[in-house]
């Protein structure tokens, strides 16, 4: 066979290769997004319902009572059952997550990782049961007990759609100088409070 035809051939099969494998990408990316368009939209409404109420009602000494003991100077706010914390280390090289315009707005804010086919991977949770937000800190349940995070260490939080091992799920990032907590949980109501008692 002439060189050029083969060389057609060649061209042909690898244009045709890379069409097939376009559309797959974009049939992959469609069924991905639409999940993640789905718990957003969920996410937006129930912040939307929640914030006026939350800006109308919030009192700083207004607590909720719990078995669990705490100091006579410390009161709970939230009381958070299954909900999973994958902790991972601030990245000193990749861009932050955290900016001045979303570190402490109470709405929902949405990470570039979301938008790709790429997935954030995490092995098991590092807390995960019960969590508890006191005026103090947040006691997070692990298999040992309770790791304490003092909200003086927190930077910011947000609300947002996180991205577990390809799973689109709500919940809140928490930020500290050197780690992030991926808090996967359904209360992400627990943002409001957060960036309120950090104000």
């Amino acid at each position: 066979m002439d060189i050029k035809w083969i060389s057609l051939l060649v061209i042909s099969i690898l244009y045709f290769a890379a069409l097939l494998i376009s559309g797959i990408l974009a049939l992959r990316y469609q069924a991905k997004h639409k999940t993640f368009k789905k718990i957003s939209h969920e996410l937006e409404n129930n912040i939307l319902q929640f914030k006026k109420s939350f800006e109308e009602n919030f009192q700083e000494n207004n607590f909720i009572k719990s078995n669990y003991d705490l100091p006579k100077n410390e009161g709970l706010y939230l009381e958070i059952n299954n909900f999973s914390c994958y902790k991972t280390t601030v990245p000193k090289s990749k861009k932050e997550i955290f900016t001045d315009e979303n570190e402490s707005e109470f709405k929902v804010t949405y990470l570039k990782e979301n938008y790709t086919l790429k997935n954030n991977k995490f092995k098991v949770p590092d807390f995960f049961g019960k969590l508890y937000l006191t005026n103090l800190r947040i006691l997070f349940q692990n298999s040992e007990g309770f790791f304490q995070l003092p909200l003086s260490q927190i930077n910011g939080c947000i609300i947002t759609v996180l991205n577990i091992n390809g799973f689109y799920k709500p919940g809140v990032i928490i930020k500290t100088a050197t780690n992030y907590y991926r808090v996967v949980t359904d209360s992400t109501e627990i943002g409001f409070y957060i960036n309120k008692l950090l104000n």
